[in-house]
């Protein structure tokens, strides 16, 4: 509910709380309905004490698309967690296309 975050579909418009992202769960395309395989790319994680971290990585989503073709997408994504009442949760996120 605290969630914030920048992404490519918030077209640079901080987003904060669940409901931006409940609308496309609830009413965007079944993207993921086919075969599809997520891979973390270099993942790096960076404690900055002991209640707060950020993890930075690039995502690799391999699917088929609507044709039966093999499709890649990658993003660069940047999370941010931090320990509350004894249990990590993501606080904020940046994900954005590669520039290449």
């Amino acid at each position: 509910s605290s969630l914030t975050c920048f992404e490519p579909e918030a077209r640079g418009c901080l987003v904060q709380g669940l409901p931006f992202h409940q609308f496309f769960f609830a009413n965007g395309p079944p993207k993921f309905g086919r075969p599809h395989l997520n891979t973390i790319a270099s993942p790096h994680v960076r404690t900055l004490s002991e209640t707060a971290a950020v993890v930075s990585y690039l995502r690799v989503i391999q699917m088929t698309d609507k044709n039966g073709d093999v499709a890649i997408l990658s993003t660069e994504e940047t999370r941010v967690w931090q320990l509350k009442d004894g249990a990590w949760k993501q606080v904020h996120f940046h994900r954005s296309k590669p520039s290449t």
